[in-house]
């Protein structure tokens, strides 16, 4: 959300103490003489590069005008152990808009026969990735056990509150952060998973904040994690100035104010306009969920979001068809107004970067804009064309918001707050459900199967968008390669997709795949017997290995049930074998987990076999005491996918 309203509170922050500028705590460094000689412990050398120090500066300073400035200085010294290490760290990358921001590079690199190398901001290329402009600065001549150091102070623009990310892939001897900022203003700070508690002092009419850790483990990526938000790190954030005795600058109520008064402006939309959207709308005696559904699929329909605009007032938008994120969501909240629709806007941020600490009221947490609905209890994302009402972002459930509430009467309202968590939703409203009737042609060269799969939620968000986007002439290809997957020699025949419209009630109901699919990849002759890969019609599943302990706790994204039913006729004169491998029972244990679990069960009526399969996350987060129990769950679905049967002659 931050990022994209406009921000215009930094002259109340920095005109009302005006002094001259001072000099940078960093300015002056510079290399020692000798590059330092690692010490290691056993379980650094078995790295291939341990950061001996990771010194990161946040400083804040006034300029001779009296105009507040940020600058950060970071300082690696790098032990290469491994060849590899060299491929790691032979070039050194700094985002900065231009080369004027990088105020100092300095490099320095020790071979193990004492050969140095030295190199400067001069050296530097200028590249572009994703959108985003680095300055690269390589590196020739690295070679195992050299000692790469480089510093660099790099002016930023101010912003009043950040995250460090302290943890990285690299093994960290020492770790050190300081935040600095003049004597008049106050700066809060928090640490996270396990890095240093944050000191406060004082001195040189400065304010100081330090924190420190010694030997991080790198982190790894793991499968159903919190990622980034399990990694040490620190928050920051100024609390006050001292020139306005008393006055909190960023906590939760002035949050609350502010993004309040953003999403209503002075020049609102007109009532003409309000009509002529409405009409289009159609919800006239419908209920709130239609209500809030129409105006979702309107204005993500006719609407496109982009990032300056020259628009007056919400009328120019309605005429452009175009906005900011900003004004794109106050185009949201007069609606919601006008059709009196009770609804409060959250501002929240991905839990898997962090979790949200209502304890520490910062801004930190207040990247993202939702709108909930207190008489449906539904959701409503503005940013994200894939998903509807009353869906959001899977990492922003089972995170807590900040929630902000109107209260008053007549024209004249004020905002009120409050921290609550945003509830996932239950596994049962996101299905994969598939129905499948097997038979084998006469010469027992293939499986024809009569195909019905019908998902919904999230399962149908990672679909249903990107079918309706595709032309239609590309649209049957796409869906042939969600059901054939790696079988390209098999067939499809009468394809049928439904509930597809992005813009209709349809995204409410089952996304729905229906197909003859002729598979000759499950049958295998084996001399007088067939072997039937029964297993494979439920298609690939995940499976996980224990290459080292585990570190993390288990998070899923979202919760989610799947429902497998196979019937299967079995060819006259033969029978099938092997069916004692399809009763499966994998379940972690009740006072462990609300619902996780994987089961599976046959009967045989005759030539007829129904095979019903049962897997199911309800515990989106899980400690990882229970990692073992969990990985057996969904490794079972994955034993399912080889089981294979035997058809033999009577």
């Amino acid at each position: 959300m931050i990022k994209y309203f406009a921000f215009v509170l930094s002259l109340s922050i920095v005109s009302c103490f005006t002094i001259l500028a001072q000099d940078i705590d960093y300015a002056q460094f510079h290399f020692d003489k000798k590059a330092p000689v690692p010490e290691l412990n056993a379980e650094a050398k078995k790295e291939p590069a341990v950061l001996l120090k990771d010194k990161r500066v946040v400083e804040y300073v006034y300029s001779d005008k009296g105009d507040l400035e940020s600058y950060t200085f970071r300082y690696k010294a790098i032990a290469l152990l491994e060849d590899r290490a060299i491929e790691m760290y032979n070039k050194i990358y700094v985002q900065a808009y231009s080369i004027e921001q990088i105020k100092k590079l300095r490099v320095r690199s020790t071979s193990p026969s004492g050969k140095v190398i030295t190199l400067g901001e001069a050296e530097m290329k200028e590249t572009t990735e994703d959108g985003r402009t680095f300055f690269i600065l390589a590196i020739e001549g690295l070679e195992k056990n050299s000692l790469l150091e480089y510093y660099y102070i790099l002016q930023n623009g101010v912003s009043y509150w950040g995250t460090e990310k302290l943890q990285t892939r690299s093994y960290v001897q020492k770790s050190e952060l300081e935040i600095i900022s003049p004597k008049n203003l106050f700066f809060k700070a928090k640490s996270y998973n396990g890095y240093g508690a944050c000191i406060d002092s004082t001195g040189n009419e400065k304010n100081y904040i330090m924190a420190a850790a010694e030997n991080i483990t790198p982190t790894y990526e793991e499968q159903f994690s919190p990622d980034e938000a399990a990694a040490m790190r620190v928050e920051y954030s100024m609390q006050r100035n001292s020139a306005r005795e008393g006055l909190s600058m960023f906590d939760f109520k002035k949050a609350a104010t502010y993004f309040f008064e953003q999403l209503h402006p002075e020049k609102t939309l007109s009532e003409k306009s309000l009509k002529k959207i409405i009409a289009n709308l159609e919800t006239k005696n419908e209920n709130e969920e239609k209500m809030v559904l129409a105006i979702e699929n309107h204005i993500k329909s006719a609407y496109q979001i982009i990032d300056n605009t020259n628009s007056k007032s919400l009328d120019d938008v309605v005429k452009n068809k175009y906005g900011t994120q900003t004004e794109i969501n106050q185009l949201y909240v007069a609606l919601f107004e006008y059709l009196d629709i009770p609804y409060e806007m959250g501002l929240t941020c991905n839990r898997f970067e962090k979790k949200f600490d209502k304890e520490f009221e910062a801004w930190n947490y207040l990247d993202e804009v939702i709108f909930y609905f207190p008489g449906s209890k539904g959701y409503l994302s503005t940013n994200n064309i894939t998903l509807r009402y009353p869906m959001i972002q899977q990492h922003y459930i089972n995170q807590q918001a900040l929630f902000i509430a109107s209260f008053g009467i007549g024209e004249v309202k004020k905002a009120v707050h409050s921290v609550r968590t945003i509830e996932p939703p239950a596994a049962d409203k996101s299905n994969d459900n598939l129905d499948l009737k097997i038979s084998f042609s006469k010469d027992m060269e293939a499986a024809e199967i009569d195909y019905t799969r019908e998902i919904t939620g999230y399962n149908a968000a990672g679909i249903r968008p990107f079918y309706f986007i595709t032309a239609q002439d590309k649209r049957s290809e796409l869906i042939e390669q969600v059901i054939k997957e790696k079988n390209d020699n098999s067939k499809i025949e009468k394809l049928q997709v439904l509930n597809y419209d992005m813009t209709t009630d349809d995204v409410q109901k089952p996304f729905t795949m229906k197909c003859i699919f002729i598979n000759p990849n499950l049958l295998e002759a084996a001399g007088d017997k067939y072997l039937f890969k029964l297993g494979e019609t439920i298609g690939a599943q995940t499976e996980m290995y224990n290459e080292r302990p585990r570190v993390t706790d288990i998070e899923n994204e979202y919760n989610r049930f799947y429902l497998r039913k196979i019937e299967v006729a079995i060819p006259e004169g033969y029978t099938a074998t092997g069916l004692e491998k399809l009763k499966m029972n994998v379940v972690m244990p009740k006072d462990k987990a609300k619902g996780t679990g994987f089961e599976s069960d046959y009967v045989l009526e005759g030539d007829k076999l129904t095979v019903t399969v049962r897997e199911y996350y309800n515990d989106l987060v899980l400690p990882k005491s229970e990692y073992e129990q969990f990985v057996k769950v969904i490794n079972a679905a994955a034993d399912f996918n080889k089981i294979t049967l035997v058809l033999q002659k009577k």
